[in-house]
């Protein structure tokens, strides 16, 4: 079974995974990948700030799939927040 790598990139930097985990092909990693990175959002939220947050999904021979996202918070009206 191949083994998939998830990098992950927050606001702490790049932090690459080095010991990567099993999966049957590239779009069950995705599937974990987009499992992950709802539970990084969940965690991040309870600290409160806008983030953006990213995991590269790759192998040695498929990929590398990018998933991202980012919560940013704008006042319009221009007061404070």
């Amino acid at each position: 079974m191949p083994i998939y790598f998830f990098d992950i990139r927050d606001d702490q930097g790049l932090h690459r995974d080095d010991t990567g985990l099993e999966f049957p092909d590239l779009q069950t990693a995705v599937q974990e990948a987009r499992r992950t990175l709802a539970e990084m959002n969940r965690d991040a939220l309870a600290h409160g700030g806008d983030q953006g947050l990213e995991i590269l999904v790759r192998d040695h021979g498929e990929g590398p799939v990018r998933l991202s996202l980012s919560l940013t918070t704008e006042n319009l009206d221009g007061r404070g927040r």
